[in-house]
């Protein structure tokens, strides 16, 4: 074989390594693209999935804090019944002794009304308080996945 048939099959094989060099480097770059778009659309998944949490978490504390209200409602109607009852007895009695009676009984029951009204609103606020903390530590662990998967 010739020095100048040496030479060339030398180039051919120097411009093929080349070739398939930058056949290499592009496939990998298309790779690392591709590897990119699908944690890309991981981290917007893992993201839907917490506002989701967050929003479950919210309609769950919505949904307590209409029941809490429907109990507080109900238990201030009885009570203000009862006060009305015993404000009509007191008022259609003449004896002032059993009026007087009466009156303090109205009056424990308005203090009973007013305590259980309190209550019903600081257990609102409590279940309200927690339910909030559950979402807000929900999001915070699925965040802190998101981010330590990322």
């Amino acid at each position: 074989m010739s020095r100048a048939q040496q030479a060339y099959d030398t180039a051919l094989r120097h411009a093929a390594a080349e070739k398939a060099a930058a056949i290499a480097a592009l496939e990998s770059e298309a790779a690392q693209e591709k590897l990119k778009a699908v944690e890309e659309a991981r981290r917007e998944s893992e993201a839907a999935k917490v506002a989701a949490l967050a929003e479950l978490a919210d309609k769950f504390a919505q949904e307590k804090a209409t029941e809490i209200e429907a109990l507080r409602m109900r238990y201030t109607s009885e009570r203000e019944a009862e006060v009305a009852a015993l404000k009509r007895e007191y008022e259609g009695t003449k004896d002032a002794a059993v009026a007087a009676v009466r009156r303090e009984a109205a009056e424990q029951a308005a203090s009973r009304l007013a305590e259980a009204t309190r209550a019903a609103a600081e257990e609102k606020a409590v279940a309200v308080a927690a339910a909030r903390e559950e979402c807000k530590a929900a999001a915070a662990s699925t965040l802190a996945a998101a981010q330590a998967s990322a």
